[in-house]
C-alpha cells in the first residue's frame, strides 16, 4: 500500500479526523514523507467525512507565509 494513509473507522470524531487529515496532508506544502496520500474511510461515514474536510478546507487562507492570516504558502525552499 502507498505510504501514510488516514484509516478513519465509523466511530472517529469527525471534526478532529477532518482537520487532522487536512493538516497532515498539506504539513510542508504536502512535502513530506509522513503527509497523507491515502485516506481510507468506512463507508458509513464517507459522505459526512467528504463535508467535513470540505469544510475545514474552506477556511484555509494561501498566501505570503509572512502575511500572519493566511495558514498555508507555497513551499519556497
Amino acid at each position: 500500500m502507498a505510504k501514510a494513509q488516514r484509516i478513519v473507522m465509523k466511530d472517529a470524531d469527525l471534526d478532529l479526523a477532518a482537520y487532522g487529515i487536512t493538516f497532515g496532508g498539506l504539513f510542508n506544502s504536502g512535502q513530506a514523507c509522513e503527509s497523507g496520500t491515502r485516506i481510507l474511510v468506512h463507508e458509513a461515514i464517507h459522505d459526512q467525512l467528504m463535508e467535513k474536510l470540505a469544510a475545514v478546507c474552506d477556511t484555509l487562507v494561501v498566501g505570503n507565509p509572512l502575511d500572519p492570516k493566511n495558514i498555508l504558502w507555497p513551499d519556497c525552499q
